[in-house]
């Protein structure tokens, strides 16, 4: 039997029961809770450990936010000591915000609050209504304080104050007068306090003008004081109509004229005269050239009065002369300038305004008369003598057809006069061409021995042409006979021109070429016109040669090789509307088309063979997404295998691994010579670089903590989907060495993989037995930094267990001696279980 003993050598060591200590669960709690007493824990009277612990009481506050771990220990009355953990969840309470509060009015509108963030908590406080508005009315002037409580999804509420200040409103007040004339001068509006705002009708500033106003007229007065909140106060002021005046009077009257009735209305007012009372009802002019003031005025019911003043100017008037007139021809004008002053009015018979018309021979009488710059007027006459004139007479001229040549006008009578008109040239001929199609007034004139000169009009009629059309001429072939020639038109007119025959046939034998053909036609006025069109004699057509080249059948339309003359072209199987052949449109082998030339006088053909070759079917599979850049590929993928490759259009047979796209094209030509193409791209992305950060050692019983710098779509941890960050937590660790294997995959799909190392160690923790080999007794030594609680066992290689404590390990050394003279010689093994962590040390038993 082994046996273990403690220094001093000779003293037994008692090995009791170890107590069992239980923790129940702990319900979470917010981190602005108050601190409270922990309870749960058995057997009872131990104590609680861990992070805002104090002496059995937990301050959530001081422990802060997450989850807590609580250890209850228990040591009885033997000293042996056990505990349990169990965690506790502190949930944060929610940081809000209040902004301040402007300062309102009392009285005002209701203010919203709700301004508060987070949003979705609640106002409370004096003058609070519906949890987010604030009411002046209910809370009256002073300053309050407003409370906004938020409870976050934890169901932990926090609270924040903000005041709101109601300031006072000032005391306002104005008086006005109750009525005022329409045509008054502005009043002064007085108010108390001073330094308010006056609106409404009139106002204008700190004045009312009762100008363009009727009836009760409101005034409002508002007041801001130095608090910025404002009252007002309104009063009426009645403005009353004047009744208007209306009172009418020439501007100005010649000195000496009837006198005027004055008619100012309404009636019942009073007239002055020079600013002195006028009782006449009749005016007239006091003195020439002065001006009198005439003014009217009229009082209504309401006391207001309105006038009016017209002013009148009484004028001179101005005295008049007229020299004599010369002589002047029948029928001629001339313009009455004789008269003075300048500017008057000229009348009598045969007077047109400021001209005068000699309409008749004879002596005439002139009326000049002058109104001046008053409107005064007077009047005189002189005498005009008026000549006679030659008379003339006109003769025939004749029919005037369109095409008429330029001819010399005689027809007006006495001779020796001038033509004027549309067409007339040089003053004595016709130039129908010039006048045109229609009727043409002419004005002969002449001047006789007495200078007085007479014309006569007259109308020149240039008859249109008959309009010659012809229908263009069919083509003609040279064998084909005589044309009987139609078309032309008005009919009844002949043909003319090269190769005519007769009237109207054409005779074609003259030979392949363009001819000119002519027809003619007179009216029934005489006038003719022609016109002529071309007639083409054309030959039948003729084949030289045709050939078509063989065509593979992948080529796609295909413009064919004009045979001679190149104005043919081919028709058959596989042609196109525009005129293009479509290999795809007929078998592989021996085919044929027409090549065919048409004219209008015949039509000729010619068969031509060709061979329409077999072309390759080639099939490149798209390559899709590589992952790893630094991979190349060898191109063998295009079937049927024999063709070339070309890579970004450069012939390849691999695909050099690069970032980024590249388009591969497979080309294959067949024994015939025919090529058919089939492309593909790829896309190379490079695998994504993981960089992993955190602990590289650790403490046993503590997690490892890791995170990935960069950002990927797909953390795989041990095999595990997670997140950017990674904890390890203490039971998946052994002491020594562990392994943590990362797959990292990103956006584009591509993967790395990294493993991470990190070292769990007993800190402060050392085991030793000595001396090692040994007979049977030996010691064994512990280290450790802090008070821990173990369990030692001693095990044969068989899996026998030779002997095993409990016990609570000191902080510092920890000696126990050892005898095993019993045992049999061999190799044994210590096992030191520290919480999970299990320590192994090896000893030899010689």
């Amino acid at each position: 039997m082994a046996t273990v003993v403690a220094i001093p050598l000779l003293k037994n060591i008692t090995v009791n029961a170890q107590p069992t200590v239980t923790l129940g669960n702990f319900t979470a709690v917010c981190a602005n809770a108050p601190s409270f007493t922990l309870s749960g824990g058995l057997p009872l009277s131990g104590t609680y450990f861990g992070s805002g612990v104090s002496s059995g009481s937990f301050d959530p506050s001081a422990a802060g936010n997450g989850i807590k771990s609580i250890t209850y220990k228990f040591t009885d009355a033997n000293s042996c000591t056990d505990s349990a953990s169990s965690n506790i969840v502190v949930d944060s309470v929610t940081t809000l915000t209040f902004p301040a509060l402007a300062n309102i009015c009392g009285g005002s509108a209701r203010k919203a609050i709700n301004i508060a963030t987070p949003i979705g908590g609640i106002y409370k406080g004096v003058g609070v209504v519906n949890d987010t508005l604030f009411n002046p009315v209910l809370s009256g002037t002073g300053t309050f304080t407003l409370r906004y409580v938020f409870t976050n999804s934890f169901g932990c509420s926090d609270s924040t104050n903000q005041t709101i200040g109601v300031d006072t409103i000032p005391i306002v007040s104005f008086t006005i007068q109750d009525s005022i004339c329409v045509n008054n001068d502005s009043l002064n509006l007085l108010s108390t306090p001073a330094g308010g705002v006056f609106s409404g009708a009139g106002v204008v500033g700190s004045k009312f003008s009762p100008v363009g106003l009727n009836g009760r007229v409101g005034i409002n007065y508002m007041y801001t004081g130095a608090n910025g909140c404002f009252n007002s106060v309104a009063d009426t002021i009645r403005v009353d109509s004047v009744t208007a005046v209306a009172f009418a009077i020439p501007d100005s009257i010649c000195f000496g004229s009837p006198a005027i009735p004055l008619n100012g209305t309404p009636m019942g007012g009073m007239y002055s005269l020079n600013g002195n009372s006028y009782t006449n009802t009749n005016y007239s002019g006091l003195m020439a050239n002065s001006v009198d003031t005439i003014g009217y005025s009229y009082t209504n019911a309401f006391g207001c009065i309105d006038s009016t003043v017209e002013y009148v100017r009484v004028d001179s008037v101005t005295q008049v002369t007229l020299s004599s007139f010369g002589s002047i021809c029948e029928d001629d004008t001339i313009n009455l300038t004789n008269g003075l002053p300048l500017g008057g009015v000229y009348s009598g018979l045969n007077v047109i305004g400021s001209q005068y018309v000699g309409d008749t021979s004879g002596t005439w009488r002139i009326s000049y008369t002058y109104t001046n710059q008053f409107g005064c007027i007077d009047s005189v006459d002189s005498n005009i003598l008026v000549k006679s004139k030659p008379k003339l007479t006109l003769g025939s001229v004749g029919l005037i057809c369109e095409n008429t040549s330029d001819f010399l006008l005689t027809a007006g009578s006495p001779i020796g006069g001038i033509y004027k008109g549309s067409g007339i040239v040089n003053d004595t001929t016709f130039s129908a061409t010039l006048a045109g199609i229609g009727m043409h007034s002419i004005t002969y004139t002449l001047q006789d021995t007495n200078a007085c000169t007479d014309s006569i009009n007259f109308t020149l009629t240039v008859d249109t042409v008959p309009i010659v059309s012809l229908d263009s001429f069919a083509f003609a072939c040279r064998n084909q006979g005589l044309l009987n020639l139609t078309g032309g038109s008005p009919i009844g007119g002949v043909y003319y021109g090269t190769g005519i025959i007769g009237s109207n046939q054409f005779d074609p034998s003259i030979g392949y070429g363009n001819y000119q053909v002519g027809y003619k036609f007179i009216d029934g006025k005489g006038c003719q016109d022609s016109l002529m069109k071309p007639i083409i004699v054309d030959t039948l057509p003729q084949i030289v040669s045709a050939a078509v080249e063989d065509i593979c059948q992948n080529v796609g339309l295909l413009t064919l090789t004009k045979g001679n003359p190149a104005t043919g072209n081919y028709e058959g199987l596989g042609i196109q509307s525009n005129g293009q052949f479509d290999p795809k449109s007929v078998s592989v082998g021996i085919d044929s088309l027409f090549y065919v030339l048409e004219s209008r006088c015949g039509i000729d053909s010619l068969k031509v063979k060709f061979n329409v070759l077999a072309a390759p079917e080639v099939d490149l599979p798209p390559y899709g997404r590589i992952c790893d850049a630094q991979e190349g590929l060898a191109l063998t993928q295009g079937k049927p295998a024999g063709g070339l490759y070309f890579v970004d259009g450069v012939e390849s047979t691999i695909i050099t691994a690069r970032l980024g796209r590249a388009n591969v094209d497979y080309v294959l030509t067949n024994a015939s010579g025919c090529t058919d193409t089939a492309s593909a791209s790829i896309e190379y992305y490079s695998n994504p670089e993981i960089t992993v950060v955190g602990d590289k050692a650790i403490c046993a019983g503590d997690s490892a903590r890791f995170r990935v710098k960069e950002e990927l779509v797909t953390y795989i941890w041990n095999g595990d989907t997670a997140s950017s960050e990674y904890f390890l937590n203490p039971k998946d660790m052994i002491l020594g060495e562990n392994l943590v294997k990362l797959k990292g995959i990103d956006s584009l799909g591509c993967a790395s993989e990294v493993m991470v190392r990190v070292n769990s160690s007993l800190c402060g923790f050392s085991v030793k037995a000595m001396p090692n080999p040994n007979d049977g007794n030996f010691a064994l030594i512990i280290n450790t930094g802090t008070e821990q609680e173990v369990d030692i066992a001693v095990w044969n290689t068989h899996g026998q267990k030779i002997s095993g404590f409990n016990t609570v390990l000191i902080a510092g050394k920890n000696e126990f001696l050892y005898n095993l003279l019993d045992s049999a010689p061999g190799m044994y093994i210590l096992e030191i279980l520290v919480g999970q962590d299990l320590i192994i040390e090896k000893f030899v038993i010689k």
